[in-house]
C-alpha cells in the first residue's frame, strides 16, 4: 500500500467509529459493515460508482493487514441492505452493477468525517503548536503512529475476548516505541525528539480532543478486527453480555470509587453501562479488604515520603491518592487522613447503595489462602508481573490476585462461563495463557478491553455517553502503554525516607535519575528490609558520587554564575567608562565647535566694524580735502593758483593711515582680508 493510500485508509478508520455507531436497531455487526462500506463509497469515485469487487479490494478496507477486513459476501450483502434502505444508487445488472451513495447519505457521512478530522487537527495543533506548518509536517506521521498503536490494540482486544490471546499479542510496553520508530522511518522530515515527546504527551495528558481521537481510532480498529477475527459476531453482539458476571479488581475500585477520585464520573458511567447490558457487577470481599489494607498503609507511607519528593516531581507520581494527599498538605494544617480517604476505608455503603455493586464473600477464600494449592498461582502471577513491568509484585497483592482468579475459574467450572475479572493490571490477562498452553480463554480482561467490548452495544442502543466512555478508555490505557520510567511510584521514594535522606530540596533531575538508576541496578531490593536497604544505600552513594550529579554541580554553577556576574559587572564598567570617554570627547569637540563659531562670529563682527570705520574715515578725509580746497580757493587764491591742490591733497590723504590705526584699532585691522592687512602693515 502506498503512503498516500495508507494515509487515506488511516483517515477513513478515524471517522468510521463515529459513522457506524449511531443508535440503531440493526445487528451491530451488520451495522458496522454497512458503515464501513459507506465510508469507502464516499471516498471511492463518487461520480462513477464502484462495483462490489472494486470496493472489497479497496485499500481503505485493509486496516487489519494486507487482506481486506470484509469478504466479498459481506460487501454484497451490505450493498443490498443499503440499496433497500435507499442509501445507495444501483446502476447495471448482476456483477456489473455499480454503486454510489445517495446525496443525503453522502452528506451525512461527510459531515461526520469533517467533524472527526477537525478534532484530529486540533489535537495535532496542541501537540506541535511551536512548530511552523505542524499540521502538514507532523500530521501524517502522527496519524500513522496512532494507527499502528490502535490496530495492534484492537487485535489484542478481540483475541483476548475470543480466547486466542498470546503473550506476544498483548505485549504493550514497546508498542508506542515501535510505532514511533516506524513512523520516523517512513517520515524522515520530522524531528525525532519533538515527535516522540508529542506522542508521549498525547497518551499521558487528559484532554477532551486527545481522548476522543484515541477513542475513535480504538473503536474503529476494534470493530474492524472483530469483523475479521470473529465471523460469528460474538464480540459485536449485545447478547454476549447477558447473564455475564464481572468481578472488579482492587485497582479498578481505587481509581474511581470516591467522589474526589479523578475518574469517579467515568467509573460511574462504566458501571451504569454494564448494568444496562444486563451484566452483574460484583466485588469480592478479599478485594475490599485488600483496598482497605492498601489505603491504610498509605497513612504512614505518605507521611514518610511527603518531604522526600521534590516539588517538580510530585505531578509525575502516578498515584492519585498521593496527589490528593499532597493537595491537602499544600492547603496547610494537618491532613485528616480518615476523612480524606473515607470512601476507601469504608467502601461497602458506596458500593451497594451508590453503584449497586454486589459484595461477594465466601469461606472458600480463607481456606484457599491457607492451602499450598494457591502457591503455584501466586508464583505465576509474580513472574508475569515482573516480566511485564520489571518490578516485583508484593506477596499480599499477588495472593489477592491468585485468590480472585482462582475463584472466577471456579465460578466458570460451576457453570458461569461468562465470568470475568476486570483489572488495570496488564499482566493478569496473560495468566491463563502462561499456565495452560494453547488457546484457553483468559480469566481476566483489562478495563480498556472491556470498554471496547461493551461500547458498540451501549452506543448502538443509545444508552451510553460516548465522551465518558472515551475518558474511561483514555485513563485505562495511559499507564499501560507509556514506558514505566515516565511515571514514579510512591514506594520509589520510600528508600530515601528509610535512609533518612532529605531529598525535597535536591534537584528533581537528580532524585528522578537516582530512582531510575535503582530500578536498573537494584530492582529486586526492598527498602523496608535492613539488608536490602544497606545495598540500596551503596547504590545511591555510587549514584550521587558521580561528579556529574546536578546537586554536586550546584556550587560549581553558583561560583560560575558569580564569576560571570563579576565579569559582566566589569564589562559593564568598561563599557560605561568608554561611553563616558566618548561623551567627553563629543563634549570637547562640541565646545571647540562652539568656540570656533564664536571666534568666527567675532571676527566677522570686527571685520565689518573695521570696513565701516575705514569707509567712514575715507569719506571724512575726502570731505575734509574738499572743504580745505574750497577754503584755499576763497582765502588764498594766489597760493592755490601757484601750487595747485597737490600739496593739500597729499597732506590730507596722508592722514588716512594714522586715522585708521587710531579710529579702527589694531584688533579690527587684524580681522581684515589679507591684501588690506598688507597695505595697512598689520599682521594677524
Amino acid at each position: 500500500m502506498t503512503n498516500t493510500a495508507a494515509l487515506s485508509s488511516n483517515r477513513s478508520v478515524l471517522a468510521c467509529a463515529r459513522v457506524r455507531l449511531s443508535p440503531q436497531t440493526q445487528p451491530i455487526r451488520e451495522a458496522a459493515i454497512d458503515r464501513m462500506v459507506q465510508q469507502v463509497l464516499v471516498n471511492h469515485a463518487p461520480g462513477t460508482g464502484v462495483t462490489a469487487h472494486e470496493l472489497q479490494r479497496s485499500d481503505m478496507l485493509r486496516v487489519t493487514g494486507p487482506a481486506s477486513a470484509l469478504t466479498l459476501t459481506d460487501v454484497e450483502h451490505s450493498l443490498d441492505r443499503l440499496a433497500s434502505a435507499n442509501k445507495v444508487h444501483v446502476e447495471g445488472k448482476h456483477r456489473l452493477r455499480r454503486y454510489r451513495l445517495t446525496t443525503i447519505a453522502e452528506e451525512d457521512v461527510r459531515a461526520v468525517v469533517s467533524a472527526v478530522e477537525l478534532r484530529l487537527e486540533r489535537a495535532t495543533a496542541k501537540l506541535f503548536s511551536t512548530e511552523a506548518g505542524s499540521q502538514a509536517k507532523y500530521g501524517p506521521a502522527f496519524l500513522d503512529c496512532l494507527s499502528t498503536v490502535f490496530a495492534r490494540l484492537g487485535e489484542a482486544y478481540v483475541r483476548l475476548i475470543i480466547g486466542d490471546l498470546t503473550p506476544d499479542t498483548i505485549a504493550r510496553f514497546p508498542l508506542i516505541h515501535n510505532a514511533i520508530l516506524a513512523a520516523l522511518r517512513q517520515h524522515k522530515d520530522v524531528d525525532p525528539d519533538t515527535f516522540t515527546c508529542a506522542v508521549h504527551r498525547f497518551f499521558r495528558e487528559p484532554d477532551p480532543d486527545f481522548d476522543l481521537v484515541k477513542w475513535n481510532l480504538a473503536q474503529s480498529y476494534y470493530i474492524a478486527q472483530a469483523i475479521g477475527l470473529d465471523p460469528s459476531g460474538v464480540t459485536l453482539s449485545r447478547d454476549a453480555f447477558g447473564d455475564s458476571v464481572v468481578y472488579l479488581d482492587t485497582n479498578v475500585l481505587m481509581e474511581g470509587l470516591g467522589e474526589t477520585a479523578p475518574h469517579f464520573a467515568s467509573f460511574e458511567t462504566l458501571i451504569q453501562a454494564c448494568s444496562k447490558l444486563g451484566m452483574r457487577i460484583c466485588v469480592c470481599r478479599v478485594s475490599v479488604d485488600e483496598m482497605r489494607h492498601v489505603v491504610a498503609g498509605m497513612r504512614e507511607l505518605f507521611s514518610k515520603i511527603a518531604e522526600q519528593v521534590p516539588a517538580d516531581t510530585v505531578s509525575k507520581v502516578g498515584d492519585h491518592f498521593f496527589q490528593m494527599y499532597m493537595q491537602e498538605v499544600r492547603r496547610g494544617g494537618p491532613v485528616q487522613f480518615d476523612h480524606l480517604f473515607s470512601a476507601y476505608l469504608n467502601p461497602s455503603p458506596i458500593l451497594r447503595d451508590g453503584f449497586g455493586i454486589e459484595i461477594v464473600d465466601s469461606e472458600w477464600f480463607d481456606s484457599m489462602a491457607r492451602s499450598d494449592e494457591i502457591r503455584d498461582t501466586v508464583t505465576t502471577i509474580q513472574r508475569l508481573y515482573s516480566s511485564r513491568t520489571g518490578r516485583e509484585k508484593r506477596e499480599r497483592a499477588a495472593m489477592h490476585d491468585a485468590l480472585l482468579l482462582q475463584y472466577v475459574e471456579r465460578e466458570r467450572t460451576d457453570g458461569s462461563a461468562r465470568t470475568w475479572v476486570v483489572t488495570l493490571d496488564q499482566s493478569l490477562p496473560l495468566y491463563r495463557n502462561s499456565a495452560q498452553p494453547g488457546r484457553a480463554r483468559t480469566v481476566a480482561i483489562s478495563l480498556d478491553a472491556l470498554v471496547q467490548w461493551i461500547s458498540p452495544a451501549v452506543i448502538a442502543a443509545g444508552d451510553g455517553d460516548e465522551e465518558s466512555l472515551a475518558q474511561v478508555f483514555a485513563n485505562a490505557i495511559r499507564y499501560s502503554l507509556l514506558p514505566q520510567e515516565t511515571f514514579f511510584d510512591v514506594h520509589d521514594f520510600l528508600v530515601f525516607a528509610e535512609m533518612e535522606w532529605s531529598c525535597k530540596e535536591l534537584p528533581a533531575e537528580d532524585v528522578e535519575g537516582c530512582i531510575r538508576y535503582l530500578r536498573e541496578h537494584a530492582p529486586e531490593l526492598d527498602p523496608s528490609n535492613p539488608t536490602d536497604r544497606e545495598r540500596m544505600q551503596l547504590q545511591i552513594s555510587r549514584f550521587f558520587a558521580d561528579p556529574g550529579r546536578k546537586y554536586k554541580q550546584e556550587l560549581a554553577r553558583t561560583e560560575e554564575k558569580l564569576v560571570l556576574a563579576k565579569q559582566a559587572g566589569e564589562q559593564q564598567i568598561r563599557i560605561a567608562k568608554e561611553e563616558l570617554r566618548q561623551k567627553h570627547e563629543e563634549l570637547r569637540e562640541f565646545q571647540q565647535e562652539v568656540e570656533q563659531a564664536a571666534t568666527a562670529r567675532r571676527s566677522e563682527r570686527l571685520r565689518n566694524e573695521a570696513v565701516l570705520r575705514i569707509v567712514g574715515i575715507t569719506i571724512c578725509d575726502l570731505l575734509l580735502l574738499w572743504l580745505v580746497d574750497q577754503l584755499l580757493m576763497i582765502a588764498a587764491p594766489a597760493v592755490q593758483q601757484r601750487t595747485g591742490s597737490y600739496p593739500v591733497f597729499l597732506s590730507i590723504f596722508g592722514l588716512i593711515a594714522p586715522a585708521t590705526w587710531v579710529l579702527v584699532g589694531k584688533e579690527r585691522l587684524q580681522e581684515l582680508w589679507w591684501p588690506l592687512r598688507k597695505i595697512l602693515g598689520v599682521d594677524k
